[in-house]
């Protein structure tokens, strides 16, 4: 059985963490738009419990938002007195255009029964 290093975040689902330290890297990914590959800066936590349960796994985290959201508290060591809750909201442009298109059904078939009421 493979040990699993990562924290996973489900689309979603919370995720407690503790923090006990963290690092800033630079990560070299490939580019979602272009396909080339791109250097962006990654903030690493490196977590001794996960949802209550004593681990030791990182969270790589790419996203600059949710790092100037941590700054304050890695900044100065206050995230050693705090769970952090992290929720993944990240849903696939596929499932939302499914949702788009079923939403879409729905009024077209709303706006002809409209049609055959009223007429």
């Amino acid at each position: 059985m493979a040990l699993d290093l990562w924290i996973r975040l489900e689309p979603g689902k919370p995720k407690k963490i503790h923090i006990k330290s963290w690092q800033k890297i630079n990560r070299v990914i490939t580019d979602p738009i272009t396909g080339m590959p791109k250097e962006i800066p990654s903030l690493i936590l490196i977590v001794d419990e996960e949802d209550g349960i004593p681990v030791n796994k990182q969270l790589s985290i790419v996203s600059q938002k949710l790092s100037a959201e941590l700054a304050p508290y890695l900044e100065s060591n206050a995230y050693v007195n705090y769970n952090f809750i992290i929720i993944n909201f990240q849903f696939s442009l596929k499932m939302h255009l499914k949702r788009l298109m079923i939403l879409i059904m729905i009024l077209i078939t709303f706006n002809s029964l409209l049609r055959c009421i009223c007429s």
